[in-house]
């Protein structure tokens, strides 16, 4: 595991009892929250080195006391769970004595994992996830309160969905989520593993291609670790008329702009 540097100590904004927020995801913790202006900060990282070291839940000694440090004397309010196997699944065809029946298609059974679902009542869907055990490894997370991302930000993307046809990619660390609404409906959802830029534009012009929209005539709008200059950008404009960066809430860091999303679901 490779840890950001980080001096809570010497952070002026780092007070006793702040209420953190974690993002768990595919490679990485990530803690932040808020100050009292409702600023965004405390983005802090602890970066694995690979998705197989996340799955195998490998914390040195060491590294388990690193971030117990850091979480001592704060609260964690919310969990957000990433880069995990999810389904989604209509109401009316939901039952929760056949959670995993849900994921068999997209995970492999692993004792470091337990299915658990949430409704998402603005779409009637519930969504069935894997959550990992990891965070039982810090005592401190244990009463937190826990939910996939989506969850939130689905309901979030519907309402900012006001053309006829709304693409979105989601990019965090090496995930590339691409979310479609048509007229408010939930048209498709997925997470992609991601290398570079090329593999970025294949998959989102593949969803164009699937789902017979015209990259012409259809904007995508950008949300997450992104910024205009970037290559990914630069690659998406020549094949895609409008390319919109949602990141208006710190343009200069697009990093700070996802997780800023989060804290305002």
């Amino acid at each position: 595991m490779i840890s950001k540097q980080f001096d809570w100590k010497n952070t002026s904004e780092v007070i006793e009892n702040q209420q953190l927020n974690l993002f768990v995801s595919a490679n990485n913790l990530v803690f932040f929250s808020k100050n009292e202006s409702k600023d965004l900060i405390l983005l802090t990282d602890f970066n694995t080195n690979s998705v197989e070291n996340w799955y195998n839940l490998e914390f040195e000694p060491d590294e388990i006391d690193t971030i117990n440090q850091f979480i001592s004397e704060k609260s964690i309010s919310k969990i957000f769970v990433s880069n995990v196997p999810y389904s989604l699944v209509p109401s009316n065809l939901f039952n929760k004595d056949s959670i995993e029946n849900y994921l068999t298609t997209s995970r492999k059974i692993n004792s470091n994992f337990t299915p658990k679902y949430q409704f998402i009542e603005d779409l009637n869907l519930y969504l069935v996830y894997d959550a990992p055990t990891k965070t039982n490894l810090i005592p401190e997370l244990s009463n937190s309160e826990e939910t996939h991302w989506l969850a939130s930000f689905l309901p979030f993307l519907q309402k900012n969905s006001i053309e006829d046809c709304n693409i979105y990619a989601v990019i965090v660390n090496r995930t590339l989520s691409i979310i479609v609404f048509q007229q408010e409906k939930l048209l498709f959802v997925n997470d992609f593993e991601i290398k570079d830029s090329i593999d970025a534009l294949y998959f989102i012009l593949l969803v164009y291609q699937e789902l017979h929209q015209n990259p012409s005539n259809i904007p995508l709008s950008l949300i997450g670790q992104i910024s205009e200059d970037s290559e990914i950008v630069n690659h998406l404009k020549r094949y895609i008329a409008t390319v919109k960066i949602e990141n208006n809430l710190y343009d200069t860091n697009p990093e700070l702009s996802f997780y800023s999303y989060l804290l305002n679901l």
